[in-house]
């Protein structure tokens, strides 16, 4: 959740929301004579399809991105706090010598004064970050208890960094990718429920109730496409 002064913005949730949006819409197009007449209508279906795909795996990067980014910030921003207060506490008793919550986070990540800087660090891969989050909170590493889900992560990782963002028409593997894409839309509702179940381990491990979104959308869905070509 990201929050100004006056609003407060649950970024991996809409993410989440986005990425299913389109889940269970109805389709609206042209008549069934003429899509049949149509030569291109197969590569326009393909590309339509396509299309449909890189919202899906894109936004449920997205909200894991932004779900752990913002934990991330939290964990610096407390490990800080803390150091500060600390030092002073042991400075007005110099025989205290307290130690902060967090102090080994602190010695690698809370020295940076700008969060954004932690990306400079071995923090560069968002599968670091994961395993940061998990080590520090106490929580089961994702890819030793739950290995099947890490590996479906790794797989949500390469398939937006490969094909959707980076994509390189000429390559063979872009090809390949998108015509199993086409051929078996699995991917909008397999790559979201990645994404939902990988947030839920935080939930999960912290014993704290599994929230509504990660299951279901609660803020808006899309109720029809319209096919324009």
């Amino acid at each position: 959740m990201l929050m100004s002064d006056e609003i407060k913005i649950k970024l991996s949730h809409i993410y989440l929301e986005i990425a299913r949006s389109h889940l269970y819409c109805s389709v609206r197009s042209r008549s069934i004579e003429e899509l049949i007449n149509d030569e291109e209508f197969l590569h326009d279906k393909s590309t339509f399809i396509l299309g449909l795909a890189s919202v899906s795996t894109l936004y449920s990067y997205l909200a894991i991105e932004s779900f752990v980014n913002y934990n991330l910030y939290k964990l610096w921003e407390h490990s800080r706090n803390t150091k500060k207060s600390i030092d002073e506490i042991n400075q007005e008793n110099l025989s205290l010598k307290a130690i902060p919550i967090y102090q080994k986070f602190f010695n690698k990540y809370g020295k940076y004064d700008d969060f954004s800087e932690i990306r400079k660090s071995n923090l560069m891969e968002l599968k670091e970050r994961i395993k940061v989050l998990c080590k520090e909170f106490k929580y089961p590493l994702i890819h030793e208890s739950a290995p099947e889900l890490w590996r479906d992560f790794t797989n949500l990782l390469e398939s937006t960094r490969h094909f959707f963002v980076h994509p390189n028409p000429e390559g063979k593997e872009f090809h390949k990718f998108a015509k199993s894409v086409i051929q078996d839309v699995s991917v909008f509702t397999k790559y979201p429920t990645i994404a939902a179940n990988l947030i839920a381990h935080f939930y999960q491990s912290a014993k704290a109730e599994i929230p509504k979104y990660l299951t279901e959308n609660e803020i808006y869905f899309i109720k029809e496409l319209v096919v324009l070509k």
